[in-house]
């Protein structure tokens, strides 16, 4: 028995019977799946992100947030679920993406409640990613 083709009749057909059904591929060419109905493609897209470097996670994510929302993003999200790592790993990682050209778009800037946040210059201006960051961290949570 051929479990490989097998496996492969069957997951074709079911994509092929279920319009929710999802692939997405990781630069290395592994296959992903994901119901539509169930998941996003956005959180999908970040899940399979984290099976390869952190470093490439926070600057998507952080990319992502600038160019689409446009908003900066909080050091804090990335020690919390979904992504869950150690206060050390990601300063090791901004530490590293200070150092490489492929993260040279990823700035930062502190709120007045000593908050960091990360956004793209590609995406933000440095005034304006500031004052969002400030509104985010502490204006809307004083304005009723």
């Amino acid at each position: 028995m051929d479990w490989d083709r097998d496996f492969e009749s069957v997951l074709e057909t079911a994509l092929q019977c279920h319009d929710d059904l999802q692939e997405m591929t990781a630069e290395d060419g592994t296959r992903f799946y994901y119901s539509s109905q169930d998941m996003s493609r956005a959180y999908a897209l970040m899940l399979m992100q984290m099976q390869g470097d952190p470093a490439r996670l926070i600057a998507g994510v952080v990319r992502e947030n600038s160019a689409s929302y446009p908003r900066p993003v909080s050091l804090d999200i990335f020690i919390h679920p979904p992504f869950s790592f150690t206060h050390e790993k990601v300063l090791a990682c901004l530490d590293r993406m200070g150092r490489d050209a492929e993260y040279e778009d990823i700035a930062s800037t502190t709120t007045s409640a000593s908050t960091l946040y990360l956004y793209s210059m590609l995406h933000l201006e440095p005034d304006h990613a500031s004052i969002l960051a400030e509104w985010i961290d502490v204006g809307q949570f004083e304005n009723p």
